[in-house]
């Protein structure tokens, strides 16, 4: 597993535009590991991330759109520990000017794994959303029991790997190559 051996520090906020490589950590189920509270471009490198809820969280608040690129990375989901609650989305992005996802693993994330919400671009191929050459492994939408296990007598919730709502008319989208396995 990518989070074998690794030292996490605790959650970021990202409000400045750069690159960006570190483990992170929440485990707090309503803080991000990672959030995003800049236009700027961020692009987050070689990197760790781990916990219950939204690992990369970039808000829709940012109203000229949000620019997120994330390469070469791992993310964990780990189990809420909060009865019928799931795991949160690995990387959630809202109001989505350019997003791209590359060559990335994902291990038992839940909800949604990539999930950009809202376009927020300017409809050049600058701004678009490329989704290629990850591992997706075990997207889990089961509620957890409370008590580091997860509930057997209830249906857990909808699950995706790639989502896109309310991303419509949007020039050059790729989302290709990705493999998505579930145990």
């Amino acid at each position: 597993l990518c989070d074998s051996g690794i030292t996490f520090n605790g959650p970021i906020t990202i409000v400045t535009g750069g690159t960006y490589s570190g483990n992170w950590q929440s485990t707090n189920y309503w803080v991000p590991a990672v959030t995003i509270a800049t236009t700027q471009p961020v692009t987050i490198i070689n990197s760790r991330v781990k916990g219950p809820g939204n690992l990369i969280f970039a808000s829709r608040d940012i109203a000229a759109g949000n620019r997120l690129t994330v390469q070469n990375s791992c993310f964990v989901g780990t189990n809420p520990n909060m009865t019928g609650m799931n795991k949160g989305t690995p990387i959630y992005v809202q109001n989505a000017a350019s997003l791209t996802v590359e060559h990335c693993d994902f291990e038992g994330g839940g909800f949604y794994g990539i999930w950009a919400e809202v376009y927020g671009g300017d409809y050049s191929l600058s701004d678009t959303i490329t989704i290629r050459y990850n591992r997706i492994h075990n997207v889990d939408g089961r509620f957890s029991d409370g008590n580091n296990g997860y509930l057997t007598d209830v249906s857990g919730s909808y699950s995706h790997a790639i989502i896109l709502d309310l991303i419509q008319g949007v020039p050059g989208i790729e989302i290709g190559w990705n493999q998505i396995i579930n145990d």
